[in-house]
């Protein structure tokens, strides 16, 4: 056990040793000069394009439910229980007379 430690230490130690010689170098390096800031563009005084006005709503406006629709949409009520069998029959009757 103290073998493979040693070992494993001592493998470490020159990988690490070998990683760092490599990016050094015997030279002494002169420090790379600042670069110099990018010209800044000019600004223009030209105003901004007028914002594209959006086009006008295209759909026609939805017609008047007609009285098959709106026995349809009353009997889907009542199938979904929002209202009673009673209350059915009296709107039905009053669409009926509306025509």
């Amino acid at each position: 056990m103290k073998f493979i430690s040693f070992f494993a230490l001592s493998l470490f130690l020159s990988v690490s040793i070998l990683l760092v010689g490599c990016g050094s170098s015997s030279k002494t390096e002169e420090p790379t000069p600042a670069a110099e800031p990018a010209p800044v563009p000019e600004q223009t005084t030209e105003p901004a394009p007028e914002p594209v006005p959006e086009p006008a709503q295209t759909t026609a406006p939805a017609p008047p439910h007609t009285a098959g629709q709106k026995l349809i949409d009353l009997n889907k009520a009542r199938e979904a229980g929002a209202i009673t069998d009673e209350e059915y029959d009296a709107a039905k009757i009053r669409i009926l007379d509306q025509q």
